[in-house]
């Protein structure tokens, strides 16, 4: 088996993991599962079959000192020159000073001083942001961990390159870590995914995004949450071992006959085959997308233009005061586009996509949560648009009833 299918060099990656088992305080909880959550996930990381990397570019750092797990991941941080993975169980805090700060639990915290001895996750976003690595990978398993994501949405600068955080809660629910498990709720379902593969899944590698969607399938109070940074969705973090194991040795490469020598040499001409017609149908798909959002733009520019060209032609028998608000109203209607493209624009959304996808809500691969995210915005900026398109062309009144 290898792990050539995959987005990232393991051997220039860093995996920083970090489990705290117990604090200072009695009143929180001992999390025995964590260490065995970071010693698992461990394992899945390191195994050729799943993921690969190599077990000396992996730092476990279990019930360490706040400054020790500061300096380390960091210079871990610094390391990774292709891809920063950070993965952290334990308990989760909200800061006292700042209800929006997600503070990491260590074996120092104690809940009547949290904000001065836990790791708050600002300095998390901080050491992800320096570093140089070109894909960056977060997964929290505790409690309110969805605030990471807030945090990271808004603050700056941004992180650069590729990235993806993968929380186990939304950032006002708790994430469980029932006594009676090995492993607690979020990274049992993660590991389960990880080992065992998802047989619905094509392709011989799981991408991030793909990852989210059966987490976010098999857990449902509290239901975990993702968000993407530039493409950082489109990560193959893992090969998927229910269609690895399945690939076969093409009998003809590059138009040539070619025999695999071995089995690793059939399934790595397998996945690369895969790989290659994977990319060429997402070229057909973007090239669809893009065709279909020209489209659709040019038939919204001559529904917006027939009302003027019925008002010019003089030898037209609409009456012009039946003309006259629809093209005010078509005027509206494209006006509000224009301003959404430049929003789409302002925003940074990706620009591989159509901005159709984003405007309208037409990107199919969207999960349930981003198109909840989408329709609000998106519903807002039309109806600001549309008015301020009807304003100016009632003030402008470019079309006189006169004759």
């Amino acid at each position: 088996m290898t792990n050539e299918g995959l987005s990232f060099d393991p051997e220039q990656t860093r995996a920083v993991l970090i489990a705290t088992t117990k604090t200072s305080d009695p009143a929180l909880e001992k999390l025995n599962q964590t260490k065995r959550d970071l010693n698992a996930f461990k394992d899945v990381l390191i195994n050729p079959k799943i993921v690969g990397i190599p077990e000396e570019n992996l730092l476990p750092l279990v019930d360490q000192p706040l400054t020790e797990i500061g300096v380390e991941l960091d210079n871990f941080a610094q390391a990774a020159t292709d891809t920063l993975l950070i993965y952290y169980a334990g308990h989760g805090l909200i800061s006292a000073e700042n209800s929006s700060e997600l503070l990491l639990a260590t074996p120092e915290t104690t809940l009547q001083q949290k904000d001065l001895n836990s790791l708050p996750f600002k300095r998390v976003s901080g050491i992800m942001k320096r570093s140089k690595a070109k894909r960056k990978i977060l997964i929290l398993d505790c409690c309110y961990s969805g605030k990471a994501i807030k945090s990271l949405m808004g603050s700056s600068p941004k992180v650069a390159g590729d990235a993806f955080v993968l929380c186990s809660s939304h950032a006002n629910d708790p994430s469980l870590a029932p006594k009676d498990k090995t492993y607690t709720t979020f990274t049992s379902a993660l590991l389960g995914v990880l080992g065992s593969g998802l047989s619905h899944v094509d392709e011989p590698v799981l991408t991030l995004k793909q990852l989210f969607r059966a987490l976010h399938d098999k857990l449902k109070d509290p239901e975990p949450q993702s968000q993407a940074f530039n493409n950082g969705g489109d990560i193959a973090l893992a090969l998927n071992v229910k269609k690895a194991q399945q690939v076969p040795a093409p009998r003809q490469w590059e138009g040539r006959e070619r025999t695999a020598k071995s089995i690793s040499e059939a399934e790595r001409l397998g996945l690369e085959q895969i790989e290659r017609r994977k990319k060429r149908k997402a070229r057909r798909e973007a090239l669809g997308r893009i065709l279909k959002g020209i489209a659709f733009y040019l038939l919204c520019l001559v529904i917006a233009a027939w009302p003027t060209l019925l008002i010019l032609i003089p030898q037209s028998t609409v009456p012009r005061f039946v003309l006259k608000p629809i093209a005010y109203l078509t005027f509206g209607v494209y006006g509000s586009m224009i301003l959404l493209i430049l929003a789409a624009y302002i925003f940074e959304r990706p620009k591989v996509k159509p901005l159709a996808d984003w405007v309208f809500g037409l990107d199919t691969n969207a999960t349930e949560q981003e198109v909840r995210g989408k329709v609000r915005p998106v519903f807002l900026a039309f109806l600001i648009g549309f008015l301020a398109m009807i304003v100016v062309a009632i003030f402008l009144d470019p079309y006189s009833f006169a004759a």
